[in-house]
C-alpha cells in the first residue's frame, strides 16, 4: 500500500548491517509520489548491493522539494548510478544535501554529480 498523503518522511539506519539491495525501501519511496521532503540518515552500516533501489525511488518523487541524504561511516558495495540518476529526475528539487563521511563505498560515485547537473 500507500501512504497517499505522506508530504515529509524521515528515516534514520544507524548501526546495521542491511544486506541486500534496499528493495523494499526504493519500493516504500516510489509508492508515495506526493513525497515533498525525504530525509534518510545511514550511520555505521555495511550495505551489500549498492543504493540502486533507493535511488529509483527517489526518483519516482515528482514533487520531492528538500532531500537530505547523510551517509557516514559506512561500508557501501554496488553502484551509486541509479542514485545519482534519481536525484536527477525530480524537477521541483529545490534543497539537496549530500554527506559522505568516513565511508568505504566500493562502485563509481561519479553519476552523483551527472544527477545533480540536471536538477
Amino acid at each position: 500500500g500507500s501512504c497517499a498523503r505522506l508530504q515529509v518522511l524521515n528515516l534514520n539506519f544507524s548501526g546495521n548491517q542491511i544486506q541486500g539491495n534496499l528493495q523494499a525501501l526504493g519500493e516504500g519511496v516510489a509508492r508515495n509520489p506526493q513525497l515533498r521532503s525525504l530525509a534518510l540518515l545511514f550511520h555505521s552500516n555495511r550495505i551489500e548491493g549498492g543504493l540502486h533501489a533507493v535511488g529509483q525511488g527517489i526518483g519516482c518523487c515528482v514533487h520531492l522539494v528538500d532531500l537530505l541524504l547523510h551517509f557516514n561511516g559506512n561500508q557501501i558495495q554496488g553502484n551509486l548510478h541509479d542514485l545519482g540518476e534519481g536525484i536527477g529526475r525530480c524537477p521541483q528539487l529545490t534543497n539537496l544535501a549530500l554527506c559522505f563521511d568516513g565511508n568505504h563505498i566500493q562502485g563509481d560515485l561519479r553519476s552523483i554529480g551527472r544527477g545533480i547537473g540536471r536538477c
